[in-house]
């Protein structure tokens, strides 16, 4: 039998917060000690969850944007 999965203020903290920063659901869920089919059902049943998830993948996709373009600025910067 399965574990429930409480869904607490704290642990979708840690999973959005995971989220952004590696895009990667299993790491986010790792992270929040909860399965990802717990996640996907938590984000299935609570439209804000599944509104904040996006926002976490659009914030951390716009990131690695940022810091792709920054290092590829130094990289010319250095070696013309």
């Amino acid at each position: 039998m399965r574990g429930v999965c409480v869904r607490t203020h704290g642990r979708r903290r840690r999973f959005l917060r995971e989220l952004q920063k590696t895009l990667d659901v299993k790491a986010s869920c790792e992270a929040a000690a909860m399965g990802r089919s717990a996640a996907y059902a938590w984000r299935r049943e609570d439209a804000v969850f599944a509104a904040d998830w996006d926002k976490a993948l659009a914030a951390g996709t716009e990131e690695r944007k940022v810091k792709r373009e920054r290092e590829w600025a130094e990289y010319r910067a250095r070696w013309g």
